[in-house]
């Protein structure tokens, strides 16, 4: 476990130490969380406490999943995902050798543990689907925007 600086009890695991840098990490939640602010604003701070107790777990190959949602909430079965929101405070991210870390789905799973926070529930597993609520499409533009920022800070 590595912790990432600049949030109180944010910690990361990984399996081995060239996964992700916690600084870089760091940086990409502060990012996110600015835009979060623009975005959405946090007047009672729950998004931003909760980003500092995150546990980001990384690894190397995709993950079999039973089943899940696309972006727009098409119900799909046994799926390989690159990121899943376990809990407000727990995700999973794929990451391989050649990918910077805008590429991986670490804006997109932070933005579902946001939602989570929020509701208390879940953090929308179906996306704009119908079944579940909270991710719009400001949601979606917003994941967009902070990975594109990620990328030309060269993150």
């Amino acid at each position: 476990m590595v912790k990432i600086p600049g949030w109180r009890q944010a910690w990361q695991t990984v399996g081995d130490c060239d996964i992700a840098n916690a600084a870089e990490v760091s940086v990409a939640m502060k990012v996110f969380y600015l835009y979060w602010l623009e975005t959405f604003d946090d007047p009672f701070g729950d998004v931003r406490e909760n980003l500092h107790s995150v546990m980001v777990m990384w690894g190397r190959e995709s993950k079999s999943v039973h089943a899940g949602y696309s972006m727009d909430g098409t119900y799909k079965k046994n799926i390989k995902a690159r990121g899943i929101a376990h809990s407000k405070g727990t995700i999973w991210v794929k990451r391989t050798e050649d990918m910077m870390l805008c590429e991986t789905s670490l804006t997109h799973e932070l933005m579902h543990i946001s939602i989570w926070t929020l509701k208390g529930t879940n953090g929308d597993p179906d996306h704009l689907g119908g079944k579940y609520s909270g991710w719009t499409v400001d949601h979606s533009a917003m994941v967009d925007t902070v990975k594109a920022e990620l990328c030309r800070l060269g993150i």
